[in-house]
């Protein structure tokens, strides 16, 4: 897994001063546990936390409940900006403070890492998501990305203060996810595994002799 760096890759554009900004791109998934992040949305928000707020992106079976959620618990933390155009999506991910990973608990989420952690550091920006074994195969929690418990909107709130509140650690994990992606998981990258991979496949070449 990786992400197309023809794609997403690091824009000129900041994140805003004015605020603090998570951002949410995809589907919206059982595996994703958007209840997560909309619980920890109203956890900032009634610890007085109004700099921290929710930018989503995307559509699925989940979003009228995190909607819904939102406007019964009068969240004035959080905007939805359904499908956008791609260049409106990657300038939106290029002005994250952080970019969110998945929270849920099912196998798919726990046995894969999702492409939009990859996007996110694809964009070179601090990606923050739910913590797996396999997420740590390929990842050092604190270095490339931080890993927080999974269905646990109180781990994620934390999480993203102390992101908030330490901004060169923010942007050095930033540059180290970054390297990384670039080092395995862009398209030339992948592609070299690949042909590694296939060419140990081969059998031995044989020693022919006239």
């Amino acid at each position: 897994h990786g992400a197309d760096d023809a794609v997403y890759h690091p824009r000129p554009v900041q994140p805003p001063a004015a605020e603090f900004r998570v951002t949410y791109h995809g589907m919206y998934l059982p595996s994703h546990g958007l209840e997560v992040v909309m619980g920890a949305a109203k956890r900032l928000q009634d610890a007085g936390e109004t700099a921290v707020h929710f930018h989503f992106y995307g559509d699925g079976p989940e979003k009228a409940a995190s909607e819904q959620f939102a406007q019964d618990n009068s969240l004035q933390n959080v905007t939805f900006h359904g499908f956008v155009s791609r260049d409106e999506l990657l300038d939106g991910l290029a002005m994250a403070h952080v970019c969110l990973g998945v929270f849920g608990e099912t196998r798919q989420s726990h046995y894969t890492i999702q492409n939009k952690v990859w996007e996110g550091l694809a964009m070179g920006r601090p990606v923050i998501s739910g913590d797996s074994a396999v997420v740590r195969e390929a990842l050092t929690d604190r270095e490339h990305i931080y890993l927080v418990a999974r269905n646990d909107p109180a781990a994620l709130a934390d999480g993203l203060l102390d992101l908030k509140q330490h901004p060169a650690q923010r942007e050095q994990m930033a540059q180290a996810g970054y390297a990384r992606y670039l080092a395995n998981n862009c398209p030339a990258a992948i592609g070299r595994q690949t042909a590694a991979a296939l060419v140990s496949l081969l059998p031995p070449a044989k020693n022919c002799s006239t």
